[in-house]
């Protein structure tokens, strides 16, 4: 990131930022089974499945990129 706390990242530093963040929780999800990434309150203690977060956070992403793209 560019120097100074209060700075905002440049567009390829937050996208890469949002890659980043992507692959991290991919490599996490892969080390589910199939039945653990479907079932239900797996997530947070609340009634979410990873499956649940996976489209949560592709939905979220999306919307990033494309404000980054703008």
């Amino acid at each position: 990131m560019t120097s100074g706390a209060s700075e905002s990242p440049s567009r390829g530093e937050a996208v890469r930022m949002v890659e980043d963040g992507r692959q991290a929780v991919v490599s996490l999800f892969e080390r589910l089974s199939d039945e653990d990434f479907t079932r239900s309150g797996t997530i947070g203690g609340g009634e979410w499945s990873a499956k649940d977060l996976v489209g949560h956070l592709t939905f979220w992403n999306e919307n990033a990129l494309r404000s980054l793209a703008q």
